[in-house]
Order: structure tokens, then sequence, then C-alpha cells
């Protein structure tokens, strides 16, 4: 019985040490093989506009307001006050005066503005741009009332990947209108 007992010990303390081992080696050695990896970096930018202009002239020699309801006479004649070219990189965060023009009381529901001439330079010589029909549309509603002064501000977008690739001027105008006693 004494031989059966070193037997069993003997074969219960091999059976630890080798499930011992087993343990050890699973957690250090991995069944499975790693996948290898590597590192992803986000980063966020505003880049800046492609290819700005130095100078976008607009010259403007008419303007046109559609007045609503009065037949052939719909279109009435806005009057220019004095300088007609417009720099419109110039005009960021700043305004200037079309005109200011006493019109007949009513309902208006476009602006029309021929462009007799439009450039761009790019920090070189200047060069001559394409209007559609030579004239910028402006779908607006706006009234004109007695004694009040309605003011207009046009904020005039342009996209300048358009300009500096194919020299097309065809810009985005949001008016902006605001009555006054």
């Amino acid at each position: 019985m004494a031989y059966n007992t070193r037997k069993l010990a003997a074969y219960a303390t091999t059976g630890l040490i080798m499930a011992t081992f087993a343990i050890l080696a699973v957690q250090i050695l991995p069944l499975t093989p790693t996948e290898k990896t590597g590192v992803l970096a986000l980063k966020i930018t505003d880049a800046p506009p492609f290819m700005q202009p130095t100078s976008l002239n607009v010259t403007i020699d008419s303007i046109m307001v559609h007045r609503e309801g009065f037949g052939n006479e719909t279109w009435v004649t806005f009057e220019l006050d004095g300088n007609s070219t417009f720099d419109l990189v110039s005009l960021v965060n700043v305004t200037d005066l079309l005109g200011a023009d006493e019109l007949p009381v009513g309902n208006y529901t476009q602006i029309r503005m021929h462009i007799l001439d439009a450039t761009v330079s790019f920090s070189e010589e200047p060069e001559e741009l394409t209007v559609p029909s030579d004239y910028i549309y402006i779908s607006v509603n706006f009234t004109i009332k007695e004694h009040e002064t309605t003011i207009i501000l046009l904020d005039i977008n342009y996209d300048s990947v358009v300009v500096a690739a194919h020299h097309h001027l065809s810009p985005v105008v949001h008016p902006i209108v605001e009555q006054q006693p």
C-alpha cells in the first residue's frame, strides 16, 4: 500500500507540475498569433481658398428694378451714383454705395445689373472675365413706401475656382432688405 501511495503522490505532483507549466505556457505564449498594427492619426484644417484673386473688378453701367403689376412698364431705371467700378475682393466686411434713387411706390421683385466689364487679377496682369448674358439677376421682394427708405444690401459671392480656371463670373447674390421710416 505504501507503494501505491507513493506512486499516487508522484503522479499527483507530476500532474500538478505539468498543469502549472501548461497554464504558464498559455499565459506567456498566446495560442493565436497577434495581428500587426499601425497608427491612425486624424487631423483637421481649413485650407485657404484656391487661387484667391488679388482683385476682382466689376463695372456696372446700368441697373433696372422690376415693378410688379404695371404692364409693359415693369422695369424702372435706377440711377447710379458716381463710381460704377467695384473691387469685390476689397469689399470683404465693407459696404459701398451703388446709388440712391427715388422710385415709384409699389412692390418690386427683381434687380437687374448690366455688367459692362469684369476683370480678375491673381498678382499679375488683369484678365477679362465673361458674365453670362452680361447681366446679374437678383430675385428679391421689396416694397417702396411713401416717405420711407428701403435699403438693400447686395452680398455678392463668387466661386474663385471657376473664376481662376474658366474666367467666368456668375456670382450668387444674397439681398438683405431693410425698411427705414
